[in-house]
């Protein structure tokens, strides 16, 4: 039942489509590494929970049958000591002596902080989710995936109606969008740029689909860089740059040093076990040995070096998004210009090619965006298809009589043929 109900959730969402509004660094950021973390946390909460996670042993002990269950048990919840001499620590019983010691206390949580870091990590993209679901419109995502079933079809008629329903939805929200832009405001000053603000927040404005997306890649390469200092921070809270945790890390795997060097990840620790009777405190002495400490040194430097690749990625599509935002208008139109004359026949080229400026005006930042999207994640037959559609529709209000356009009437045709 309760199975059911994630299924029919996920699905409401969106989670198991194929076809979706983002490019590769978002799905290396929000499905494979939650993929990967997923997989981690199996295998530290298999490691913890239903194998020995920790190994205690004890010179001397009392004579009881089960002393040597209770220091493991003991030693992996209280925790363990690094850095102290077991010779010298053995026979200390004073408070003081023990306060000041270096206490690992880190490696009960790693399921739980790795549980944490793929819940980050797909934190963006249900941020996305929700404004493109409740926000933007129709259904995007559906689209995307309606697109994609057009590009798998084998039935004409079936592509050629899934294709006509996109480019009406699409045309559709962009014609909301530019009627409700241009509609007569009857607020004051102060209320009309309070408004601006919060246009991204709304179903109306045109270009903040794209402008959202922006900020939803910013959050992925913001995520990913908190990851790092997070990693840093809870590993290494002495150094004085977390960032560089893993570096260091591989660094001294590369050298070679042991662990006691670089002092992450433990293998062998000391335990105290204070043991308290009438009238005196006993107090023993047990060498620990953290084989979970050998996997968790493996799942950081790999998460480390995933981190950063997934901030790099974030950071080069947002630099690439940009430049297409800002600089590279005219390739779009130069994209689009070229679906059109795919779509259209040579006797209507000439026609064509006047009329994609406006046509591109028509569909603006949001719509060449989404065009780009279908090309990205279905392929270029599609996005030419849904193009021609949309032109189809644009051009059949824009000039109800045919041959005011300067051509005859004709139904946007297939790039496939």
């Amino acid at each position: 039942m309760v199975a059911d109900q994630f299924i029919s959730y996920a699905q409401k969402w969106g989670l198991g489509r194929t076809a979706n509004l983002n490019d590769y660094a978002d799905k290396f950021n929000y499905l494979l590494m939650p993929i990967v973390l997923i997989l981690f946390v199996s295998l530290t909460t298999l490691r913890q929970y239903v194998f020995q996670p920790i190994v205690c042993e004890a010179a001397t002990t009392p004579s009881s049958t089960n002393f040597a269950d209770y220091i493991n048990n003991l030693c992996w919840v209280e925790g363990t000591y690094t850095e102290i001499d077991f010779e010298s620590a053995k026979l200390r019983i004073d408070e003081e002596f023990w306060a000041k010691q270096r206490k690992s206390l880190y490696y009960q949580w790693v399921p739980f902080t790795l549980a944490l870091q793929a819940t980050m990590f797909f934190l963006p993209r249900l941020m996305w989710l929700a404004y493109v679901h409740n926000r933007a419109g129709p259904d995007l995502e559906a689209l995307l995936e309606s697109a994609s079933e057009a590009n798998k079809a084998v039935d004409w008629q079936l592509r050629q109606s899934l294709i006509s329903g996109i480019g009406r939805s699409l045309d559709y929200m962009l014609r909301m969008r530019q009627s409700l832009q241009l509609a007569p405001r009857l607020h004051d000053g102060y209320k009309s740029r309070r408004n601006s603000i919060r246009q991204c927040l709304s179903r109306r404005p045109s270009g903040c689909l794209t402008i959202i997306y922006a900020l939803i890649k910013l959050l992925f390469m913001v995520n990913a860089l908190c990851q790092m200092y997070i990693m840093g921070l809870m590993l290494d809270p002495d150094s004085p740059d977390p960032f560089l945790f893993g570096f260091r890390l591989i660094t001294a795997l590369r050298s070679g040093a042991d662990w006691r060097a670089t002092r992450y990840f433990p293998r062998v620790t000391l335990c105290r076990v204070l043991i308290r009777q009438i009238g005196a405190r006993n107090m023993y002495a047990a060498q620990c040995i953290l084989p979970l400490n050998m996997l968790s040194e493996k799942i950081y430097c790999f998460l480390w070096v995933a981190s950063a690749v997934g901030a790099s990625l974030s950071c080069l599509s947002l630099l690439q998004w940009a430049l297409r935002l800002t600089c590279g208008h005219g390739r779009w139109r130069h994209h689009l210009r070229r679906y059109l004359l795919m779509g259209t026949d040579r006797s209507r080229h000439a026609n064509v090619s006047q009329q994609s400026y406006d046509f591109a005006d028509h569909l603006d930042t949001d719509g060449l965006f989404l065009v780009h999207m279908i090309r990205l994640n279905v392929g270029e037959l599609i996005a030419c298809d849904v193009t021609n559609s949309l032109y189809s529709l644009w051009l059949e209000r824009m000039y109800p009589d045919p041959m005011e356009a300067g051509e005859p009437a004709a139904e946007a045709e297939s790039c496939a043929v």
